[in-house]
């Protein structure tokens, strides 16, 4: 019942969503902002990939999706992965501890996106570019060389929404 009437709130405009050329769907709640950059996820003196981003904000809280495809069939996805894990808890102004272990505070929690080879579900506390207290729940998954995260990030975070965002993911 709840779901539904997520999807029924005027706040929400709930629609499929991809970024371009990624075999991955999903629903967001709101019209997406796109940008592409490249990234140096590979590490130092390795070629850039191409981050494809989408993102919007319903109220205080953003719905973010990125995407690389990685070279040479995701050979590299593990190093990708803890690379982008660690950018992103700095984006958050968050440490990580030493042998890459979560920031305080972040916990990771069990959970199967649908066609994925990869799927690691994290949660916790952050700081947004302006200093303030955020919550963040991130998603990163993988499918041959696709890379992808997933996050809804703000003060309070609506349950229902986030399910319906996250349980819509769904590779090609």
């Amino acid at each position: 019942m709840t779901v539904v009437l997520v999807g029924c709130s005027p706040a929400y405009n709930w629609r499929d969503a991809r970024p371009d050329g990624v075999p991955l769907r999903a629903l967001l709640p709101c019209k997406p902002e796109r940008a592409d950059r490249d990234v140096p996820l590979l590490g130092p003196g390795q070629p850039a990939v191409r981050l494809h981003m989408m993102s919007c904000d319903v109220g205080e809280t953003t719905f973010a999706l990125g995407a690389v495809q990685l070279p040479q069939d995701g050979k590299d996805m593990q190093l990708a992965l803890k690379q982008w894990r660690s950018a992103s808890w700095a984006s958050l102004k968050q440490t990580p501890k030493k042998d890459d272990l979560p920031p305080e505070g972040w916990q990771r929690t069990p959970c199967e996106i649908a066609g994925a080879t990869i799927s690691e579900c994290w949660g916790g506390p952050g700081l947004n570019h302006m200093g303030r207290p955020l919550v963040a729940q991130v998603r990163w998954l993988a499918k041959g060389p696709w890379l992808v995260q997933v996050g809804v990030y703000g003060e309070a975070l609506p349950k229902a929404a986030q399910d319906m965002y996250f349980e819509s993911l769904r590779f090609d």
